[in-house]
């Protein structure tokens, strides 16, 4: 008997590729017999090696991902061109009316960032992935149109994975309307519950993203070159809002999220197709088996783990207000005699955005030029002892760092990778939300009572009082043990497989159901 074939198709993201890679090794791990295709962009190819490696060395299985390259720009890269003005949207002061706004028109657009010849040309691609694959069952990003809009078209046996939370597709189901005016619009940066007089700015812009959504130029642009490239005048062009957030997807399509309804808002009402999973990470080897030098560093003492995620680049001011919040902290400690002889320790991945001088990320320059040179004198005798060490990238997965058992604080941007990775480690976080779609986490750690939205006077970026002041509270002050208490609790009930093996049995299920 031949074996099942899963076909997953998605984006190369880093914060969208970890879901699937992750529910991939939970179904091999179930079943090794299962041969599974991935059609995604280049970039994601790296990251299938390293699965395939982890599928080897740890499951010692001979299965093995099979990767079908798409050509082109994933999601994320054709959203951070220019011209498409989308990135540009996202950096916007908040909360301001006037911000969410501008951002609210164009962000129909990041649904379909590519022009129409791009989209047309990953379609032809993936349409010739599925024909040479003939999957029995096929996983999609909600986030990728073109893998959609094939999956409807071609009326593939198929279900949805995202990244996104119950938010997402629950609040316009939501009894009284509370989709309009309980729950902060996306972008906007209010905060939960939302202040009496946001309420009424809540509701218009809600009422001004479901128009742009509705009456999109750049999908009705798309969808009608697709008809005329490929001489159809019945297709459709399919995006997450013919998913879940205007209508529902198609019956029997089930629509699975990277949440679960404990960590999220709190929702009368869930839609029947959607399904939480919980937090979705991807496996890692133990830190001492991949770095044991940093194994041994983290070792030496409590550690702080600043990380603003793969694609956030910093500018020399917007660095030196955070160094300036992190030395605060280390002076506190010291005061404090905080960790005794095992002093209270910070490494930081800060990837360095180029000047107009350079072209190039200059994360891993060891000169610290120009205005650069003030970030580094910040710790000048705390990078002598190796107290502090910042560096443009970190080699190995951040859950090998953060399931070590010395973190005792994870600063991030709100990214939902960065936040699942912490909640599964059940380690305490402060959040400097970056993006539109990271506010929400600041208002979900608080929820939780497993941290602190740092930046809601400064968003999109942080001032040195509003951030030292909340790392302070989670690692120094009183409540300093209930945050940690409470995020050890959740990561006993989250723990790092859960998310990713629910997913894997969903799938399963419904690959074997008739």
């Amino acid at each position: 008997m031949a074996s099942p074939k899963i076909l997953f198709l998605c984006n190369s993201d880093y914060g969208q590729a970890n879901i699937y890679l992750a529910t991939i090794y939970a179904l091999l791990e179930a079943d090794a017999s299962v041969e599974v295709h991935v059609g995604a962009f280049g970039p994601m190819e790296g990251m299938v090696d390293e699965t395939n490696r982890m599928i080897a060395d740890v499951l010692t299985s001979r299965a093995k991902i099979v990767f079908h390259r798409i050509e082109g720009d994933s999601q994320f890269a054709a959203m951070t061109r220019p011209e498409s003005g989308i990135m540009q949207s996202w950096e916007l002061p908040l909360p301001s009316m006037a911000s969410t706004m501008q951002f609210l028109r164009i962000f129909p657009n990041g649904s379909v960032p590519w022009t129409p010849e791009e989209f047309a040309a990953i379609y032809e691609q993936i349409k010739n992935i599925i024909k040479e694959v003939q999957a029995d069952f096929t996983v999609v990003d909600c986030l990728f149109a073109p893998g959609l809009t094939l999956a409807f078209q071609l009326k593939l046996r198929w279900t949805i994975l995202s990244p996104n939370t119950i938010k997402d597709f629950a609040a316009i189901h939501q009894p009284y309307l509370a989709g309009l005016w309980k729950y902060p619009v996306l972008g906007s940066g209010f905060a939960f519950p939302i202040p009496p007089h946001q309420v009424p700015m809540n509701i218009c812009l809600n009422l001004i993203l479901a128009f742009a959504v509705l009456a999109s130029d750049r999908v009705q642009v798309t969808t009608k070159y697709l008809r005329d490239r490929t001489g159809d005048p019945d297709l459709n062009l399919i995006t997450m809002a013919e998913v879940g957030i205007v209508t529902p997807p198609p019956p029997g399509v089930r629509l699975m999220v990277a949440m679960s309804e404990d960590l999220d808002y709190p929702f009368a009402k869930i839609p029947d197709f959607l399904v939480p999973l919980g937090p979705i990470v991807r496996p890692f080897d133990r830190l001492v088996e991949r770095d044991k030098e940093l194994a041994g560093w983290l070792s030496r003492g409590p550690t702080l783990y600043v990380n603003l995620g793969t694609q956030m680049a910093l500018t020399s001011s917007e660095a030196l207000e955070m160094a300036l919040a992190l030395k605060d902290v280390l002076d506190g400690a010291d005061k404090l005699g905080y960790g005794g002889e095992r002093k209270l320790q910070i490494i930081w991945k800060l990837k360095r955005k180029p000047t107009n001088q350079q072209s190039v990320d200059v994360s891993e320059d060891p000169e610290w030029p120009g205005d650069w040179e003030a970030v580094r004198d910040v710790f000048i005798d705390e990078m002598e002892t190796d107290r502090m060490r910042i560096t443009g990238w970190i080699k190995v997965n951040p859950n090998s760092i953060l399931q070590s058992g010395h973190v005792i604080c994870s600063l991030h941007h709100g990214g939902a990778n960065s936040w699942a990775e912490a909640t599964c480690a059940g380690v305490p976080q402060v959040i400097v939300s970056a993006w539109i779609d990271c506010h929400d986490f600041g208002n979900r750690i608080q929820l939780a009572r497993a941290g602190i939205w740092a930046n809601k006077k400064s968003m999109p970026r942080w001032s040195r009082l509003e951030l030292g002041d909340a790392l302070k509270a989670v690692i120094l002050g009183p409540d300093a043990e209930e945050f940690h208490e409470t995020a050890r609790r959740i990561s006993r009930i989250h723990p790092a497989n859960a998310g990713r093996d629910k997913a894997a049995s969903i799938i399963m299920a419904q690959l074997n159901s008739s």
